[in-house]
């Protein structure tokens, strides 16, 4: 039974990887634009060539002198297609609540190098430091052991009968049959068949140093380091200190930079929550979110198109919520819009104020088109922001602050 086991996961293995190759190296030595947001609020469209590894990009019809540093976000003309991968390598993210997680086919660990083969044909080699976990089976189990390593063991995760069991050692292999742990001084040999997950010990490695991203990739995968290099189609990424990575650009969907003139407000804690309904059910505010939980989505100025937005607030009137805002900080933008969980609904007042004075108001129903909130804060010590009911009562005003940033544009 375990051999049929073993044959038939190398067989789907093999078919995996045949497909993948198949689906993403039609995109290869594709030339595609780049739609380049910058920190002040500017667009660009261009080819990006090159990214120097002091970070001046290069490319046709870009200005010369372009600083990775000044960009929020580069994006390419290539959807992303999530991937159900078999493997997923958890990585360090750009952020600490927020890990990158990187799909592959098989992976294997010898001589404290995790290795494993990517989508398109691609072999990866890490420290064992520099991985967070590798999972086989997602379960609370294993985010729980993910967000809580220890310090000084490894931990791997086992199914027995259904019921999942945590196992403290040392790693000592991993191959396509079966992991090879050192538990309580003996090494232990336990069937890859009933392993979940292994989460690494946490040794305290270094962060990387530079301008860190983001990086999106068609397949679904998300890697997270300092941007090195970027050229002849291999981006660099630096994701602990020491510890680099080389990905195919071709497979890129988009890179999303880090920037100390950048805070999303999603990210913040408020400094006040005043938030009371009269007629609709009381919820709170949601960070990346609308109210209800899901996914931010707005009409777009068409009124046909649904925009999606990946970072904002999801609130409802009547809500005030008050941030401290730093004074490197000068600008306050938004993208605001009645989510289209309304269903067609939806009206009301949206203020922002800054240290309790207007800087802004518009009334916004569900029919609108997505309005753009542009204000200056560079003397400001808190900003609030303001839903209020319309017409309508406070039924359906589930207001999005999408892509709600305070921002250094000087």
């Amino acid at each position: 039974m375990a051999g049929n086991y073993q044959m038939k996961k190398k067989l789907i293995a093999g078919l995996w990887l045949s497909i993948l190759l198949l689906s993403v190296n039609s995109l290869n030595g594709q030339s595609v634009n780049a739609s380049l947001q910058l920190i002040d609020g500017r667009s660009l469209i261009g080819k990006i060539a090159s990214v120097s590894e002091a970070g001046e990009i290069a490319g046709a019809e870009l200005p010369r002198g372009l600083q990775l540093e000044t960009l929020l976000k580069i994006s390419f003309d290539r959807p992303i297609k999530p991937v159900k991968f078999p493997v997923q390598i958890v990585l360090p993210g750009a952020t600490a609540d927020a890990l990158a997680r990187v799909g592959c086919v098989g992976v294997n660990v010898v001589d404290d190098q995790v290795r494993w083969n990517a989508a398109n044909g691609d072999n990866f080699a890490l420290s064992l430091q520099a991985v967070r976990a590798i999972v086989w089976s997602a379960s609370p189990v294993v985010s729980n052991a993910i967000r809580q390593p220890f310090p000084d063991a490894d931990q791997v995760v086992v199914a027995i009968d259904g019921v999942e069991r945590l196992l403290s050692g040392i790693v000592e292999a991993v191959n396509e049959d079966a992991v090879r742990l050192n538990y309580k001084g003996k090494s232990r040999t336990i069937g890859l068949e009933k392993v979940s997950a292994i989460v690494v010990a946490d040794a305290g490695a270094k962060q990387p140093t530079g301008t860190i991203a983001t990086v999106r990739l068609i397949d679904g995968s998300v890697w997270a380091g300092a941007v090195g290099s970027w050229g002849e189609g291999r981006l660099t990424l630096s994701i602990v200190e020491g510890t680099t990575a080389e990905i195919d650009t071709s497979q890129i969907s988009s890179v999303e930079v880090q920037n100390d003139g950048l805070a999303y407000l999603s990210d913040m804690t408020p400094t006040d929550v005043r938030e009371k309904t009269d007629f609709t059910v009381q919820r709170s505010y949601q960070n990346d979110k609308s109210i209800t939980g899901k996914p931010l989505r707005i009409s777009g100025a068409d009124g046909q198109s649904v925009i999606e937005f990946r970072k904002g607030i999801g609130t409802q009137s009547t809500s005030e919520l008050t941030y401290a805002s730093s004074k490197k900080f000068n600008r306050f933008r938004a993208t605001i819009g009645i989510d289209v969980e309304a269903n067609g609904r939806g009206d009301c007042e949206v203020v922002v104020l800054g240290d309790g004075i207007e800087l802004f108001r518009t009334r916004i129903q569900a029919a609108d088109a997505p309005q753009e909130v542009d204000v200056e804060i560079g003397d400001i010590n808190e900003v609030t922001l303001g839903v209020y009911p319309g017409q309508e009562f406070d039924l359906a005003d589930h207001l999005d602050w999408c892509d709600a940033r305070f921002l250094k544009t000087k």
